[in-house]
């Protein structure tokens, strides 16, 4: 709570209550939610993954995995790819905390990758097919 001091200094209450944690709450775990329908396998998630977390070649924070082209049983063609985040993948913890997007979400050229709270997600999940969500681990500060 605001001491008396800062309250006669012009206290920012709004500033205050927008970094308030509420140290009772539960943690919310957070997650990524691909519509993988209308990814394009563009390859911005990964670069942009690798380059924030400075990873050499062939090391992914998050890796398109692709399956097709395939003919399934009705004569109808299925080419699919499917960003997944790999054991490398941190969240951006760094970025999150300040409140920002993950790299792989913020540089989606596509715009079918999506951040935020599981359950929120999950309902999104929920509204079409071809989603699939991935849960992020909250992971301590060192």
């Amino acid at each position: 709570m605001p001491t008396a001091e800062e309250m006669n200094r012009g206290f920012d209450a709004v500033k205050y209550w927008a970094e308030f944690k509420d140290y009772n709450a539960k943690p919310v775990q957070h997650g990524l939610l691909i519509d993988y329908e209308f990814c394009t396998n563009c390859h911005s998630c990964e670069l942009a993954c690798q380059m924030h977390l400075g990873l050499p070649a062939e090391q992914w924070g998050i890796k398109t995995l692709e399956y097709g082209p395939i003919k399934d049983v009705n004569g109808k063609w299925e080419w699919t790819y499917v960003p997944m985040p790999t054991d490398l993948c941190d969240g951006c913890a760094d970025r999150t905390k300040e409140g920002r997007l993950p790299m792989c979400v913020h540089h989606c050229q596509a715009g079918v990758m999506f951040y935020g709270p599981i359950e929120e997600l999950a309902k999104k999940a929920a509204e079409k097919p071809k989603m699939v969500l991935f849960t992020l681990d909250e992971r301590e500060e060192a």
